[in-house]
């Protein structure tokens, strides 16, 4: 876990790939966590990867990224999880 934040970084980055594939609004129902809450860990983690990638992306890139990409279910990652993993 990164100091200062309160969730793993696998989880973060779950977070992140989830909201690329559906949207902020979906994953914040989906995990039982505040909007603001995952738009934190988005950002955190877009800012973690553009830093990796040496890449400056804009703003809006951004947040087509974490547009709404459409409806369909994501499982929460609790009930993806095997005892004992």
């Amino acid at each position: 876990m990164d100091e200062g934040h309160q969730y793993t970084r696998r989880y973060e980055e779950h977070i992140y790939q989830q909201v690329q594939l559906s949207s902020i609004e979906q994953v914040s129902r989906v995990e039982g966590l505040s909007f603001d809450r995952i738009q934190g860990i988005f950002k955190h983690q877009y800012a973690q990867k553009k830093t990796l990638d040496g890449r400056e992306l804009n703003g809006s890139e951004l947040m087509k990224s974490a547009s709404v990409k459409g409806t369909r279910t994501l499982p929460q990652l609790s009930g993806t999880l095997k005892p004992g993993s």
